[in-house]
């Protein structure tokens, strides 16, 4: 007769609570599992009605009046930002840019409308670390109603300094939807999704936009005056600053920054309303280009502002 092999007696394993990773207390800007969860399921309560919604109960945002705020300021001048970089400025290089001098810092653009769908991986793009000083998130928005829910949950669920508006992304899904660079042909649309951040925010926003969409006509001249008149209707401190990128969206990358426009841009605000500061943007990549650009727009605020130069060297 075959023998019986002996049972094998299994021990219970001690059940072990999930344990956050090392460094998540260090970061805040988090949204908690059941929030994203309720976003997903569309059963957020939001406060900012759909624009369908509001025109068929006879109501506009647009037309709403504008609801002053006491905000905290944030002053630009004399500082290092380092601007937001799509893909590669995450919160580990921020950090080291952090250390190595940056005074301000901004999160990766992220989509509006992903935000409000609760995607995670949208989300974990304005994740902040204690680190950074003064903090920012971009924000990618087509329509008002759009821009005021996602406002509506950075605002319960953020750790932000500003939240800038992206009009300077030139990527043709963006733009196709109608943000990004394309907002710059929407100056009503520009002003609805303002007043709607603005709305709902505690902390001011910034605009980030490019020339124009096309070398000729130039728009920022033009689009910058309006947001100094939004920023005076809003109350002090609604609109930090305006970044103005020195070249058209058909140019993207390909030529020089245009500073001698970015200069035009400064001084073509109206002198009987407060002045916005205007921050140029576009090939620094030394201590010795900065003078240059300096010397070209003395207008402008003396912020220096990195982008892929903070890439090629830290």
């Amino acid at each position: 007769a075959g023998t019986k092999k002996r049972p094998i007696e299994k021990k219970d394993q001690p059940k072990t609570m999930m344990e956050d990773p090392p460094g998540r207390k260090d970061e805040s800007s988090r949204i908690p599992f059941d929030a994203m969860l309720s976003l997903r399921k569309k059963q957020h309560a939001f406060a900012t009605p759909r624009a369908s919604d509001a025109t068929e109960a006879g109501a506009s945002t647009a037309s709403a009046p504008p609801v002053l705020k006491e905000r905290k300021l944030v002053d630009f001048s004399n500082k290092i930002y380092v601007a937001p970089l799509t893909t590669v400025g995450n919160l580990p290089f921020r950090r080291v840019l952090t250390r190595l001098g940056a005074d301000i810092t901004c999160g990766e653009m992220a989509l509006a409308q992903c935000l409000v769908d609760g995607q995670s991986s949208e989300w974990a793009l304005l994740r902040r670390h204690k680190e950074e000083k003064c903090f920012g998130v971009q924000i990618s928005a087509a329509h008002g109603d759009q821009m005021g829910r996602c406002c509506e949950l950075i605002e319960q669920y953020g750790d932000v300094d500003f939240v800038d508006l992206n009009m300077g992304c030139p990527i043709d899904l963006v733009c196709s939807k109608g943000g990004g660079a394309a907002l710059m042909r929407r100056r009503a649309k520009v002003q609805d999704i303002v007043s709607n951040g603005l709305r709902r925010l505690s902390c001011p926003m910034t605009i980030k936009m490019r020339t124009g969409w096309d070398e000729r006509p130039k728009l920022a001249h033009t689009l910058a005056g309006y947001a100094q008149g939004w920023a005076n209707d809003h109350g002090p401190g609604s609109v930090a600053c305006v970044f103005v990128h020195g070249r058209s969206r058909t140019a993207r990358y390909s030529r020089a920054a245009n500073w001698s426009y970015i200069e035009t841009v400064a001084r073509c605000q109206d002198d009987s309303v407060p002045k916005l500061p205007i921050v140029g943007n576009g090939d620094v990549f030394s201590w010795r280009d900065w003078a240059e650009k300096r010397e070209a727009a003395p207008t402008t605020c003396d912020c220096a502002m990195l982008a892929r130069g903070a890439l090629i060297k830290p």
